[in-house]
């Protein structure tokens, strides 16, 4: 049975509708089950393409603004012109023992029972593929991790060491990547270069549930350190102004928060490394803090 499925340019429910009309000419269950494969084999190649081109328009956005930076040194205006927001550095995590830190975030951000979400942009991802759980953001004793694996990267959250909520992925960040966690109160939903790869229900208790203290990104409570590059990290206590048009701006329309249509709803936006080592400073001016056991050159420039 030769391929029926192309899906450029459909949604959802145009996918459904093919999928259903292809179905109709099933006459057994063995050729329904082919039709289905040859659908999820067709949206996966779609899938990985579309990322392989989001990787490509990334390094190329990086180009553009690292040609934009050779300006800025000589006119500084220039650069704010044209970018809105600097662009020019991100931080480097070694996977050691630095991490970011912000000691006036909301009380909500990281509470396992409140809504907030976060977004951050990845500008190198560790290699290592050993099933083990590297940290991104925690506070007390809660904390999100992604669980690095060749075939079966996930995402887990926990509270006091506990799993309350996991699921598989399958798909590896890389460099270019952006995330979106965004909870719910009492779901946690995970999105991947646009894709919602994990939507999942509390099944633990979170009695456990406590965050208190700093908010940190790449710093463990019982894991391990986040290794790579981050950059432009956005915060709202509000995810329920984060519809579907929402996420696909910020996923699809570049990397400036500040000149997105819901802008007014974040908490905060952090384009990491643009200020003087060590300050973390949010656009808004909410948002501060430093990095952590690091050095200047952990503050890289493009």
């Amino acid at each position: 049975m030769e391929t029926i499925v192309k899906i450029d340019g459909r949604n959802v429910d145009q996918l459904n509708g093919q999928l259903q009309t292809d179905l109709t000419k099933a006459t057994t269950p063995a050729e329904q089950a082919i039709i289905y494969s040859i659908h999820s084999q067709s949206v996966n190649e779609a899938i990985q393409l579309s990322q392989a081109q989001l990787s490509h328009y990334r390094k190329f956005q990086m180009t553009v603004n690292s040609a934009l930076n050779d300006h800025h040194d000589s006119n500084s205006s220039l650069h704010m012109d044209i970018l809105g927001a600097p662009n020019s550095h991100y931080i480097s995590l070694d996977g050691a023992n630095d991490y970011l830190k912000f000691n006036n975030a909301h009380a909500d951000f990281m509470d396992w029972t409140k809504p907030w979400a976060f977004g951050i942009e990845l500008e190198s991802v560790s290699s290592i593929n050993d099933s083990s759980y590297s940290t991104l953001w925690a506070r007390g004793k809660n904390e999100v991790c992604l669980r690095k694996g060749g075939s079966n990267w996930g995402i887990y959250c926990f509270s006091n060491g506990v799993s309350i909520a996991q699921a598989n992925t399958w798909y590896a960040p890389q460099a270019g990547s952006k995330i979106l966690v965004v909870c719910t109160g009492s779901r946690v939903q995970y999105y991947l270069d646009g894709y919602k790869r994990a939507d999942m229900s509390f099944y633990a208790s979170v009695s456990g549930n406590d965050p208190v203290g700093d908010l940190t990104f790449g710093k463990p409570v019982k894991k391990a350190p986040w290794f790579g590059g981050v950059n432009r990290m956005v915060a709202t206590l509000q995810p329920s102004e984060l519809g579907v048009s929402q996420i696909a701006e910020y996923f699809v329309d570049g990397s400036d928060v500040s000149k997105m249509s819901f802008y007014s709803t974040v908490h905060d936006f952090v384009t990491l490394g643009e200020d003087n080592f060590n300050q973390l400073v949010g656009m808004k001016g909410v948002l501060t803090g430093t990095m952590e056991n690091g050095s200047a050159d952990d503050f890289v420039e493009y």
